[in-house]
């Protein structure tokens, strides 16, 4: 029930509130702290405080990213205008529920396997999710949408929802949260690699530089995780 009403309905309802009264630079910058909370929440579950080395590689990767951010221009108007302290809270509690989520489904997950954890927090999920799908959606104008927009839902709900959460589960439980968890403070350089696949966006020397600090810090924080 926790790993469901935390990685499934809370987290995405806080996100979506708090992304309406901040920017999406902010929001970016404090998600970017999930994989150290994971592992903070991880870590205090088995009481067993990560090591020294993880310190280093966490800091170093989560600065990469901030740098990141900062040469994708959405870091820095956000500190200019777009900002409320209310949007900001929303974003961190969201990510605290989430790093709290992902923890205990890798637990759930040791015990009865990844994709029941998966199914069963999404079975949880829906009589949550159902009524605020129908307070928060205009159902006449679902129609007129075109298939792009239910190819993105159907994106949304069977490859990061459900497969996505099967196989991170799956991980997490298999390679320690720790380890697997510090691998998600990667996910700039993937975004960054698909944008200039899919979108043909360029990338320069301070963003292949923001990588590879990215990238070494991951790589200090599993070398004892």
């Amino acid at each position: 029930m926790l790993s469901g009403l935390c990685s499934f309905v809370l987290w995405p309802v806080f996100m979506s509130v708090g992304i309406q009264h901040t920017t999406v630079g902010d929001a970016t910058v404090i998600m970017a702290l999930i994989p150290i909370l994971t592992v903070l929440v991880g870590s205090a579950a088995q009481r067993r405080a990560p090591a020294l080395s993880w310190w280093l590689g966490a800091s170093l990767a989560f600065a990469g990213g901030v740098l990141l951010l900062v040469h994708r221009g959405l870091f820095l108007p956000a500190v200019v205008e777009g900002v409320s302290l209310r949007g900001d809270l929303w974003v961190l509690l969201g990510a605290v529920l989430c790093a709290i989520g992902y923890a205990s489904g890798a637990r759930v997950a040791q015990e009865i396997g990844t994709m029941a954890t998966t199914f069963l927090g999404l079975t949880i999920s829906l009589p949550l999710l159902a009524p605020i799908f129908l307070l928060c959606t205009p159902l006449r104008g679902l129609q007129r949408l075109p298939l792009e927009f239910w190819s993105a839902v159907a994106w949304m709900a069977l490859m990061s929802s459900l497969v996505g959460y099967g196989l991170w589960f799956f991980a997490l439980s298999r390679g320690g949260i720790a380890r697997i968890a510090t691998l998600q403070l990667a996910m700039p350089v993937f975004g960054l690699a698909f944008a200039a696949l899919l979108l043909q966006e360029s990338i320069t020397d301070y963003l292949g530089l923001a990588c590879l600090i990215i990238l070494s810090g991951v790589y200090i924080a599993q070398r004892k995780a």
